[in-house]
C-alpha cells in the first residue's frame, strides 16, 4: 500500500499507514487500539489526520482510497509520470479482503 504525494514524498507515517490496514479490516477504534497497543483516543487522532491528509471525510473514503492507491500484484506502476487509472480489475483482485460495516 503506498500513499505519495505528487512529488514522491510518503502521505502517511508507517503508524498511520498500520491504521488503514485496521480500517479495511473493518475494526472498530477499540480493536484498533486494541491491536496496535494504543488508547481508542490516540486512534482517533490518527483517523483525522489520515481524513485530514487524504482529503476524505468517512472510513468507507480511506478503504476506497487504499482500494484505488493500490498496486496489482504483478502488475508494474506506471513509470511515465502518468495517472493511474483505476479499473474494475484493479478492485476485484482485492475481493477477498473482508471489510465489515460497523454501525454506531
Amino acid at each position: 500500500m503506498s500513499f505519495l504525494s505528487a512529488n514522491g514524498d510518503a502521505l502517511l507515517s508507517a503508524r498511520e499507514l498500520d491504521v488503514v490496514r485496521c480500517v479495511a479490516e473493518g475494526l472498530s477504534n477499540r480493536e484498533i487500539a486494541q491491536r496496535l497497543s494504543l488508547r481508542e483516543h490516540t486512534v482517533k487522532n490518527y483517523l483525522f489526520r489520515i481524513f485530514d491528509k487524504l482529503g476524505v471525510s468517512s472510513r468507507v473514503e480511506v478503504v476506497l482510497y487504499a482500494l484505488g492507491n493500490q498496486a496489482t500484484p504483478g502488475k508494474p506502476e506506471p513509470s511515465n509520470g502518468s495517472k493511474k487509472e483505476t479499473s474494475t480489475a484493479n478492485l476485484t483482485s482485492h475481493s477477498e479482503m473482508p471489510v465489515r460495516i460497523v454501525r454506531r
